[in-house]
């Protein structure tokens, strides 16, 4: 059985494996006066609220950063229905604070509403609120959906001016504005006596009520401390790559984003609702995937009642692709940016100007416009006459000087797959002809088999993937068994030096300056096209 195989067992397994819950419960234990409470599966203590107390508030704000924590312990405890409750007071000089946290098991996950209510006479300045609960491990595995996959270990030896990277070492902080997340939790993968375990903090995004700044979110993520990793919330700090008080917000660099903290007036009541998960962990790499499956149930994406039809959708998007068709002399497609900016025909990666040629065709019956196959026709001819040489070809076309420019593995790969499937429609399609687009299609796999089957191939990051599936249909198409073994050598490749998520094969891109998540749907995709 090949790597591309096992691979597809692999994660068949994982998904039905994540399907199932284990059992995890919350744990109060009343030691020296305060309740502690722990969240335990398998019988082991996987997450438990700091040695210093249940809840923590920070009362100044120094050097950018919050300073002058304060401590609470949970007192009291009651129960009523499902809900466990648990309770404490913050004493200060202005006033006290009252917190108190409701607790309820809730389909294999604890769900928590945390409430600050401030008692004062003055309004208390500079506050930081936070939610803390730490995992027994040291140098955990990361996972930050849609920023920080395991660390971004490849992100930031590819690219180390403004990646997002974890590396867990004493003190280091990963936080980042819950808006960012495309999935809204912080988790950690760890080993533990030789089993593997994972955590997972769930928020509800929100932005913080008395925020100092405008339009100031919650902070979510992970700390590494000397002897656990702590998944945290914040009422607005943000930090990453050892600076605090930034945002990645610009490509090559941070954004300052400082003083994120809450000024909260006498009477004050803010509410946080989270979600904290604890379960063991089937196979290295794969932590992450309980908390995903959680966090679709949590939001329900799926939900479309109140969205446009499908029909709808195509019909707003053709008008779209209408808007932008181009033509001269010299060349016809659809351009990349608005009329009034750069014209630019830019196949794969954002500009996509290739992609017509295919969908097009599939959809010309429905939407029945007679300009359909000259916009097919002439669209793709002109991307295929695109020079090439042994790098490849070039995927920019400037209107203005009429050259082409620019050769990278990414646009070239995804241009590729366009191409092969607009030649598989079109072969049976009598309003086009494909023997300009087969021609530059030949070539170019040629050129990429080439590359790859070569003894010295040793690409540098997950680019080279989108290879695999036009060589894949190309090989099927032109009956050519070098196409299909190169496809089968680069996923082999990419599945073995990606599988153990030690070096991930996606990363966190709240920016383009990194891993790409593109890489992860590309591989998914090829193994689909190699198993079928």
């Amino acid at each position: 059985m090949n790597i591309i195989k096992l691979v597809g067992l692999v994660f068949i397994i994982m998904m039905i494996s994540n399907t199932e819950s284990k059992a995890q419960k919350l744990q109060t234990n009343l030691v020296d006066g305060s309740y502690i409470a722990n969240v335990n599966c398998e019988s082991k203590t996987l997450i438990k609220s700091p040695d210093e107390g249940l809840w923590s508030i920070a009362l100044e704000w120094k050097d950018q950063w919050p300073a002058n924590w304060k401590h609470a312990i949970a007192t009291e405890i009651q129960e009523i229905g499902e809900w466990k409750i648990l309770t404490g007071k913050l004493a200060l000089p202005k006033g006290e604070w009252n917190l108190k946290d409701s607790y309820r098991e809730e389909d294999g996950r604890i769900k928590c509403i945390r409430r600050f209510e401030w008692r004062g006479k003055q309004t208390l300045d500079s506050v930081t609120l936070s939610i803390r609960w730490q995992t027994p491990a040291r140098n955990a595995k990361a996972f930050l959906p849609g920023i920080m996959y395991y660390g971004n270990p490849s992100g930031e030896k590819n690219r180390k001016n403004n990646v997002a990277w974890f590396h867990g070492t004493d003190g280091e902080e990963a936080l980042f504005e819950e808006h960012r997340y495309p999935m809204p939790f912080a988790s950690v993968e760890w080993q533990q006596n030789n089993s593997l375990y994972g955590a997972a903090l769930h928020t509800i995004p929100s932005p913080v009520y008395c925020g100092n700044q405008f339009d100031q979110w919650w902070s979510l993520g992970v700390k590494a401390n000397r002897d656990n990793t702590e998944l945290l919330v914040l009422s607005g700090p943000v930090a990453y790559n050892g600076k605090k008080s930034v945002v990645k917000a610009l490509k090559s660099s941070s954004m300052p984003y400082g003083d994120t903290y809450i000024n909260v007036k006498p009477g004050t009541v803010i509410e946080k609702t989270f979600y904290l998960q604890a379960y063991p962990v089937s196979a290295k790499g794969t932590g992450f995937q309980k908390p995903v499956y959680t966090s679709i149930d949590l939001f329900k994406p799926f939900y479309t009642d109140d969205l446009p039809t499908y029909n709808e959708i195509v019909k707003l998007k053709y008008r779209f692709a209408q808007s932008r068709w181009i033509e001269g002399t010299n060349y016809a497609g659809f351009n990349m940016y608005p009329p009034s900016s750069s014209p630019r025909i830019v196949a794969g990666w954002a500009g996509q100007s290739e992609t017509p040629a295919y969908a097009l065709q599939v959809l010309a019956d429905d939407l029945k416009d007679e300009r359909i196959w000259n916009q097919v026709q002439r669209s793709l001819d002109h991307i295929c006459s695109s020079p090439m040489d042994t790098n490849g070809f070039c995927v920019s076309y400037d209107i203005r000087s009429s050259r082409w420019s620019g050769k990278d593995p990414v646009s070239q790969g995804q241009a590729m797959n366009s191409i092969v499937l607009a030649v598989k429609a079109g072969r049976n399609n009598k309003n086009v002809t494909t023997v300009k687009w087969e021609e530059f299609l030949l070539k170019a796999c040629d050129i990429y088999s080439s590359r790859i089957l070569a003894l010295k191939w040793n690409p540098r990051n997950t680019a080279e993937v989108f290879f695999i599936s036009p060589l894949v249909i190309a090989s099927e198409l032109f009956k050519n068994e070098q196409y299909k073994e190169a496809a089968l050598k680069a996923a082999d490749y990419y599945a073995s030096r990606h599988i153990t998520m030690d070096e991930p094969y996606w990363g966190g891109t709240l920016d383009a300056t990194c891993e790409e998540r593109r890489g992860r749907g590309e591989l998914f995709r090829d193994f689909w096209w190699l198993m079928s």
